[in-house]
């Protein structure tokens, strides 16, 4: 509805100042519309490298597995006239009936101990007979057939059978996968990015014709196994002093609903080793559900929903990420010497940080002390600098300008910012978050979507392993052969976790 038109001279002005003032926030507002797009595009379209300032490891890409790939669909219902004229299809199983006969056969033989050999009543036992069974096994680049042969053992005078070597456990009990091969390619998934679609184009190129979904369920068994692996490697993320913490989308199928919906992948890392958990929405509550009782500090952005973390004084501590506060300052550097000021300041921030690491390792001494040293003495003032230069920025840039929000979210979460100052051990930024989600990241790009909410959580129990084994660099297919006969035996798996095996190997 529009207003009536002023009569008088006086009435006129006031609405052309109300007017003007309209136009004013309008076009703010479509300055800043304008702004975030190009901002996408330069971030989406034209991406470029921060290494401006500090990172040695800012750039570096990790590749990882898909998540776990939708079943196809089952075939539609025949109408009733056609099920008369044709022969009913036998379904097909999950698997393969019967190994190709080109394969490659390794027989191994699997005998009882020499102190089993007699029988209740000191009789020896020879051996009388075999049973055979055959597993789908494979040593890149080839797959082969391996014939398990247990031996049979009775009495040497009635050549009756007495006693079996016992069958060894796999992965995939009763199943025709060796642990191997479902190691194989559950590294191919989740540590090289290569969904199992495409893995399986190099299955039918060595000639074995094996399924998607069959190889699903495979990872399904492997997440079930080392899901105590998994709460292990979590309960060490949070038991050290500090973790960074941050989340990317991925797309969950929602059958019904036509399209897939945004489900999230939150990262716990800390102590060298990373935690996955997945999550059907953004919702604050999950952080705060498996941060509930933790009492150190923690790494992460601005995200609001991360706000509860930190409202308890016995409760975490937030640390701003000073990446965060950065990047927009970046992005203007070249077209403003106001906000090339600021970024030069924060430089100097991890300057003092490059500093005290390079003179720890020359005087042998702890980097951590050093480096609060240093941060004590020499950091203040820059963050004075920092503190004065955005103040004076949201007096003279506009509320909604590029520069205006930059200094306003560094003023906002200034206190955040400032706590690294509390301790030697803390890092300036949440880059290690970050590059820990970027074989997600990656990732995603192959297998576009997780096909439900069990193998967005298989997948998170899989990537923990994987990822922690890369963040500590250790061979995850040596690794996990060689603690998963302890993990069948049912040790305690905090003894089992990436870190404890990096240490006994380094000792050794």
């Amino acid at each position: 509805m529009t207003k009536p038109r002023p009569t008088t001279l006086s009435a006129a002005l006031d609405r052309i100042d109300e007017l003007e003032r309209e136009a004013a926030v309008a076009r703010e507002k479509f300055n800043a519309l304008l702004i975030a797009h190009e901002r996408m595009l330069r971030r989406i379209a034209f991406p470029h490298s921060e290494r401006m300032v500090h990172d040695p490891n800012q750039g570096q890409l990790d590749f990882m597995a898909g998540l776990v790939a939708q079943p196809p669909p089952p075939p539609p219902e025949p109408a009733p006239e056609e099920k008369a004229s044709k022969k009913p299809c036998r379904p097909r199983g999950r698997g393969l009936r019967t190994l190709p006969d080109h394969l490659e056969i390794i027989e191994r033989r699997i005998e009882l101990p020499e102190s089993e050999r007699r029988d209740d009543d000191g009789c020896e036992l020879v051996p009388v007979g075999e049973e055979r069974s055959e597993k789908l096994d494979y040593v890149p680049p080839r797959f082969r057939k391996l014939i398990l042969i247990k031996i049979r053992y009775g009495r040497r005078d009635s050549r009756a059978p007495i006693r079996t070597a016992p069958s060894p456990q796999f992965i995939v009990e009763r199943g025709l996968a060796t642990d191997d091969l479902v190691l194989h390619i559950a590294y191919s998934k989740y540590a090289q990015a290569l969904p199992l679609y495409r893995q399986r184009q190099d299955w039918l190129r060595l000639g074995v014709d094996l399924s998607v979904p069959t190889a699903c369920s495979w990872m399904e068994h492997l997440s079930n196994l080392l899901e105590p692996l998994a709460g292990a490697i979590r309960q060490q993320v949070l038991g050290e002093p500090f973790l960074h913490l941050d989340d990317t989308p991925l797309k969950k199928l929602e059958p019904g609903r036509g399209r897939a919906k945004e489900a999230r992948i939150w990262c716990y890392r800390g102590g060298g080793q990373v935690f996955y958990d997945f999550t059907d929405s953004r919702a604050g509550h999950w952080c705060q559900d498996l941060l509930r009782g933790y009492s150190g500090y923690v790494v992460c952005d601005a995200y609001s929903g991360h706000d509860r973390l930190f409202l308890h004084p016995a409760g975490a501590s937030e640390v701003g990420c000073w990446a965060h506060a950065r990047r927009p300052f970046h992005e203007l550097h070249l077209r403003s010497a106001e906000a090339l000021d600021v970024l030069l300041l924060i430089q100097r921030l991890y300057d003092i940080d490059q500093r005290s690491v390079g003179a720890a390792a020359v005087g042998q001494l702890d980097p951590y002390d050093l480096r609060a040293q240093l941060r004590s003495a020499e950091a203040p003032m820059v963050l004075a600098g920092i503190r004065a230069r955005c103040e004076a920025l949201t007096v003279t840039a506009t509320p909604r300008s590029e520069l205006g929000q930059a200094a306003t979210y560094v003023l906002n979460h200034w206190e955040a910012l400032c706590r690294f100052l509390e301790a030697g051990f803390l890092p300036l930024d949440n880059n290690a978050a970050e590059r820990a989600l970027r074989p997600i990241a990656i990732g995603r790009k192959n297998w576009l979507f997780v096909a439900s909410e069990d193998g967005g959580a298989w997948a998170a129990t899989n990537l923990t392993v994987f990822q922690s084994c890369r963040q500590l660099g250790v061979e995850p297919m040596g690794y996990l052969k060689a603690i998963i006969p302890a993990l069948h035996a049912g040790h305690d798996p905090m003894g089992l976790t990436p870190r404890v095996f990096a240490g006994q190997k380094a000792v050794a």
